[in-house]
């Protein structure tokens, strides 16, 4: 059983994805706010406010999105990679009040994917062009683009 990552504001926040740690939320239905999406751009950050204070956030997939809790009304979203997942927000009682769909999308209309046969490269063109590593490119091009935003800003 995998353990969702849970970003609260106190541990009792803690939320395991198990059927157990869930079963009193499901045989206590509460009313949550509508289900909406959001659409995030990969590498971006956004805000989002609730309507009541939240003592914990759950993402279902922190590969697809981040969540950082400013305050207990505020987080913020970062779109981590390309895909959908979802966020919960929890009350004092542990009880779900929000659950929102995340949709992430490639981030710039100024992205250029280059292809050498099976090897992908991407380049960010604004206006000239520069490499701008993104999953899915070539492991060796990902690598030494990394490698190279490391050293420029000091990074390891």
């Amino acid at each position: 059983m995998r353990a969702r990552y849970v970003f609260g504001l106190s541990a009792l926040s803690l939320v395991l994805a198990s059927g157990a740690a869930l079963a009193p939320a499901a045989a206590n239905p509460v009313s949550l706010e509508p289900v909406r999406t959001i659409s995030l751009q990969m590498d971006h950050t956004q805000t989002l406010s609730f309507s009541r204070e939240a003592a914990g956030v759950v993402v279902g997939n922190p590969l697809i999105a981040d969540v950082s809790v400013f305050d207990t009304r505020t987080v913020l979203l970062t779109g981590k990679g390309v895909g959908e997942t979802n966020l919960i927000a929890l009350d004092k009682k542990g009880k779900p009040f929000l659950d929102i769909r995340l949709s992430v999308v490639q981030g710039s209309t100024n992205m250029v994917r280059v292809w050498r046969g099976k090897d992908r490269e991407t380049l960010a063109c604004q206006p000239a062009c520069t490499p701008a590593p993104q999953i899915g490119d070539s492991q060796e091009t990902f690598d030494a683009g990394l490698a190279q935003s490391a050293t420029r800003t000091g990074g390891e």
